[in-house]
């Protein structure tokens, strides 16, 4: 029959109670603002962005059908400039002044340097190149006492060395000479024995 199921309006008629209503239009699988070729799905250069998709994503208002209320529109600057938002420092919060006067957390803070002589905070973002500065100079300086450390002990052994040396060095030397000498005895004993061997010559 002319009707599909139970209760289905025929194809092409006209609903009950009125004209028929446009359906809403189907967003992009995209959730965010997107420009350009929509290249993953393979459409072509008509699927770019023209600006319909921002306003229903960011439920932003349509433009203004006003001329004139468009050109303000369109003419809107805004004069606010952009700029870093103060730094939140905790120890200097009056909602917490009671916290950090309480004498555990002063003498904690003392602990950890955060307090001057006269016990007042210290600014550690104010004062952080000096900090930065004198940690540098006594990593500095525990270095080069490293160093002058390890040259004194390689100066020490190397002195060690050459005394050992120096002293080997004439323990050889007496060697050499004692073995000359003994060498120089027995050559002339040998010639001494072999001179008294022969007879007297008549003068």
């Amino acid at each position: 029959g002319l009707r599909g199921r139970a209760g289905a309006p025929r194809r092409g008629a006209m609903p009950r109670g009125g004209p028929p209503v446009a359906s809403p239009p189907t967003l992009s699988r995209y959730y965010y603002p997107k420009r350009g070729t929509k290249e993953q799905d393979g459409g072509s250069a008509a699927n770019k962005d023209t600006g319909d998709f921002t306003v229903q994503a960011l439920n932003c208002r349509a433009p203004a059908a006003d001329p004139r209320l468009r050109s303000r529109e369109e003419g809107f600057q805004l004069r606010a400039v952009k700029a870093p938002l103060p730094m939140y420092k905790c120890y200097f919060d009056d909602s917490l002044s009671i916290m950090w006067a309480s004498p555990h957390k002063k003498n904690h803070l003392k602990n950890l340097g955060f307090l001057d002589k006269q016990g007042g905070i210290v600014d550690i973002h104010e004062k952080r190149r000096g900090y930065f500065m004198a940690e540098k100079d006594m990593r500095d300086l525990q270095l080069r006492d490293g160093e002058d450390s390890r040259d004194r002990s390689v100066g020490r052994r190397q002195a060690e060395i050459s005394q050992r040396r120096a002293e080997v060095t004439a323990l050889k030397m007496q060697e050499i000479a004692a073995t000359r000498e003994l060498r120089r005895m027995k050559k002339a004993n040998a010639l001494s024995q072999s001179t008294g061997s022969l007879p007297m010559l008549a003068g």
